[in-house]
């Protein structure tokens, strides 16, 4: 047990210190830095506004996460804040890094409205992820599935760039037109063989800052650039390859998600709107972006 005089110190030692005890997720760390920041800031031990705000903060994240175990959770939670801090920042901050930065941005913060905007900015990003979760609203086919199969456990990296344009208040024909290059993309690295990670490591946090920060560009502009980003990828096949591939017989598919890629693509052109069975397993094919249209691959 460790007595201090002040509540700046009893933070900084909560989350310092805590390394034997219960296990810490990056949103008790920004919680922790925010709340002493503002004790050095306004001399407050007490700030109604802000338990508020973490309060209906954690009660959004334990309704999407559900109930599972302190580690699981720990996990997603910490990819959350990775995530939206990374387009912050317009930088990759990996979950255990969040620390460092949180601590460099919240530190150079000198007024309680700048803590208040800055928590705001997670408040947002988390009100946008819980709507695409939930895949509501769906005004005009805005949030029609793509047929890409991910685990339902996995939030892919374009949610990412799509909740920064949510944030941007972008219109739905933007929207769609950004979910309609990324399901290109995706589509087409992961029938040429690679499942391109790396690819979103640079792309989410560079084209994320931008949606956030056009800083004088147009977002026709900032489509453009994905586009381009993506086009002159090593890991988007030539037409020339993704048409051998698909014309072929047989090819490979060494993954999983590969599998359940080609799975989709066949569904998604029979225009199929359910679960399907693939060994006794089931593969979820509905997934967040616009309806793929073969004839515009």
């Amino acid at each position: 047990m460790t007595f201090t005089d002040t509540s700046r110190v009893a933070f900084k030692m909560f989350i310092t210190a805590n390394a034997r005890g219960t296990p810490l997720n990056n949103f008790d760390i920004l919680r922790g830095l925010v709340l002493a920041r503002n004790q050095i800031l306004t001399d407050e031990d007490i700030n109604l506004v802000f338990d508020n705000l973490f309060a209906q903060a954690t009660l959004t994240m334990d309704q999407l996460i559900g109930k599972k175990d302190s580690g699981q959770k720990n996990k997603q939670i910490d990819k959350f804040i990775s995530d939206s801090l990374s387009i912050y920042t317009g930088e990759r901050v990996s979950k255990s890094g969040c620390l460092g930065v949180l601590e460099d941005k919240i530190n150079n913060i000198d007024t309680q409205e700048g803590l208040f905007s800055f928590v705001g900015y997670f408040l947002s990003y988390l009100k946008k992820w819980q709507m695409i979760v939930e895949l509501w609203p769906r005004p005009g086919g805005m949030l029609e599935h793509s047929r890409i199969a991910y685990s339902q456990s996995q939030v892919p990296q374009h949610t990412v760039l799509y909740t920064a344009a949510l944030i941007a208040e972008w219109t739905e024909a933007q929207l769609i037109e950004l979910l309609t290059i990324i399901q290109c993309f995706v589509m087409r690295s992961l029938l040429g063989g690679t499942e391109s990670p790396k690819e979103w490591y640079s792309t989410v946090p560079t084209i994320g800052y931008r949606i956030l920060n056009p800083q004088g560009r147009t977002r026709d502009d900032i489509l453009t650039s994905l586009s381009q980003r993506f086009e002159e990828s090593q890991h988007n096949p030539t037409d020339a390859a993704l048409a051998a591939t698909l014309s072929a017989k047989q090819f490979q598919l060494n993954t999983r998600t590969q599998k359940g890629a080609l799975v989709a693509l066949f569904h998604a052109l029979d225009g199929a709107r359910h679960f399907l069975s693939s060994g006794g397993q089931h593969i979820k094919v509905e997934r967040l972006m616009p309806y793929w249209d073969w004839r515009f691959m």
